[in-house]
């Protein structure tokens, strides 16, 4: 029997510029699902080569070596006009030349962001990923019992310098 499991939960998550700092990343992720942050080492299903110009549903996340897809994919409950931004790009409706409050627009062209992140770990332990590329889109069911939520997922980068992944002790 194994001794050394840890059972582990998500305490906070938190984005900001990439290559910004393990400590200074403060902007916190609004609103994770509960248990939605998914650890993906090697996507089976995307393993297969896929021939130049053919449909391919992450081409952002393919590791071009090797052809794997090494993703961490996470749920956001929040819809909020910066929460939109964020995940999906676009941006507020103009009133004239005036962004409109509560009314959010989709870019023409697909989105993707860039970004450090920080996955603080309720053991004490963080994640620090200096380089995080992601698409975000909308997903869930329309059911009473469902829910509707902005479903992330992104890939861990290898910056020109350092360490992509690292984990380090949870700030105080």
């Amino acid at each position: 029997m194994a001794t050394d499991v840890h059972v582990i939960g998500i305490k906070s998550m938190y984005m900001g510029a990439v290559g910004t700092a393990f400590a200074s990343l403060t902007n916190a992720i609004k609103n994770p699902s509960a248990d939605a942050l998914n650890v993906n080492p090697t996507a089976v299903a995307f393993k297969e080569k896929f021939r130049e110009n053919e449909a391919y549903p992450a081409i952002l996340l393919k590791d071009s070596k090797t052809g794997n897809i090494d993703t961490l994919t996470w749920s956001v409950l929040d819809w909020d006009d910066a929460t939109m931004k964020k995940y999906l790009g676009g941006a507020n409706a103009l009133n004239g030349e005036a962004p409109v409050d509560d009314h959010w627009e989709a870019p023409i062209e697909s989105f993707s962001g860039e970004c450090a992140l920080r996955i603080d770990w309720l053991t004490g332990w963080s994640w620090y990923i200096p380089y995080f590329k992601y698409a975000g889109g909308p997903g869930g069911g329309g059911g009473a019992a469902d829910k509707m939520e902005i479903l992330v997922v992104g890939k861990i980068v290898q910056p020109e310098t350092g360490s992509s992944f690292e984990r380090l002790a949870t700030p105080k």
